[in-house]
């Protein structure tokens, strides 16, 4: 298995656009490293067909939401279409400790509160549509019979596209599974930074007291 060198876990945090594509390649990561937990959040709304509990979302009520918020049960929160949706701070804190890499799948506001608030463990990461048309075709296959929800989702993914220069890498999801290697590219690189190893033990236990040196 070679050497393991332990190191300071990373929170991936993935945004982008309603219709990019973004939860198709968050699953397939999440199939593909075993040292990588999808960060489940917590919402208000209600779930959908073969959605559960604990899994896709935490599902709870308006009341108990807002009484996490003052309780600061949440690392980030934000309302997004009559609901709301947050990060636990009690979750993400026990898959660290885990040692697991954490994936959060969350839009660009909650991705900048993680930040602020743990600015050495998150890696934030955007997904661009090839093109406007490309996304308006997902959207409306998405909600074929629902025109108003359409161009509400395209405002907002007008708004979600100008915060790509905030984040650390920015990536076109073109062809999905370029995109999905330039996505492990980029966990990799991340977990190997010198600043997330704890090299010193490792180095320090080299003895070289023992080596003679020939006059």
């Amino acid at each position: 298995m070679g050497i393991k060198i332990p190191r300071r876990r990373i929170i991936f945090v993935i945004s982008s656009p309603s219709g990019t594509g973004k939860t198709s390649l968050c699953q397939h990561l999440l199939r593909c490293d075993q040292d990588l937990v999808f960060s489940v959040s917590t919402t208000t709304r209600p779930p959908r067909s073969q959605e559960s509990h604990g899994k896709d979302y935490f599902f709870t009520t308006h009341q108990d939401f807002q009484e996490g918020i003052e309780h600061h049960h949440f690392l980030e929160y934000a309302r997004v279409f009559d609901h709301f949706y947050g990060t636990s701070q009690l979750f993400i804190d026990q898959c660290l400790s885990q040692e697991k890499d954490v994936l959060c799948d969350i839009e660009w506001e909650g991705a900048q509160k993680i930040l602020a608030k743990k600015p050495k463990d998150t890696v934030c990461i955007f997904l661009l549509p090839p093109s406007f048309a490309s996304l308006y075709q997902r959207l409306q296959k998405r909600h074929p019979q629902e025109k108003d929800l359409v161009q509400k989702r395209l405002f907002s993914c007008e708004q979600d596209i100008h915060q790509w220069p905030h984040y650390d890498y920015v990536l076109i999801n073109d062809v999905f599974l370029n995109t999905a290697h330039h996505l492990q590219a980029i966990i990799q690189a991340e977990r190997f930074k010198r600043a997330r190893q704890h090299l010193g033990p490792f180095v320090e236990a080299f003895d070289f007291s023992c080596t003679t040196t020939n006059q």
